[in-house]
């Protein structure tokens, strides 16, 4: 997907607002775009876990999606009409998490099924120190195109079920 090259750099937030692209991280919106692989995983807040997931505890790693299924992550991740604001509480309970992979660059994008927002660290394959990071909150559709995506990669998932996305 190509977008016009103006561009709004924030230097307080390092987001990036480009007319008719998402409002995310300025090299994560390129990691993302690039990604040739994307691992899945169910994750929940555990301020003491260590590991790479910064603060997340695993509870199972998905299986390998599909070229059809990354490609449709990668869509509505780019997608201006996903975000409805660039700003997040930084709130996380439970979710799921996405990790990009282009080249020595691994961009991690957690999403709370709780707060309904996206959290987005950038950093390389060598080195768990981020590059960028930021939090976005979802619209009503991607939150609840983004439950159903997790439905499907999760099936019997008792916490998904209880959840109901308008």
């Amino acid at each position: 997907m190509k977008r016009p090259l103006q561009a709004i750099r924030s230097p307080a937030t390092d987001l990036l607002a480009v007319p008719g692209a998402a409002i995310i991280l300025v090299a994560m919106d390129a990691l993302i775009e690039n990604s040739i692989r994307v691992e899945i995983y169910r994750v929940r807040d555990g301020a003491a876990a260590s590991g790479p997931f910064r603060n997340l505890v695993v509870l199972r790693q998905g299986p390998d999606l599909s070229v059809r299924q990354h490609s449709s992550i990668k869509r509505l991740l780019l997608d201006p009409g996903t975000f409805a604001s660039r700003q997040g509480e930084g709130v996380f309970d439970s979710g799921i998490l996405f990790r990009f992979y282009s080249g020595e660059d691994v961009g991690d994008v957690a999403v709370c099924f709780v707060s309904g927002e996206v959290d987005f660290v950038h950093h390389t394959a060598t080195t768990s120190a981020a590059s960028e990071s930021g939090a976005a909150s979802l619209t009503a559709d991607a939150f609840a195109e983004l439950i159903r995506f997790a439905r499907k990669v999760f099936p019997n998932d008792s916490e998904l079920e209880t959840l109901h996305p308008s």
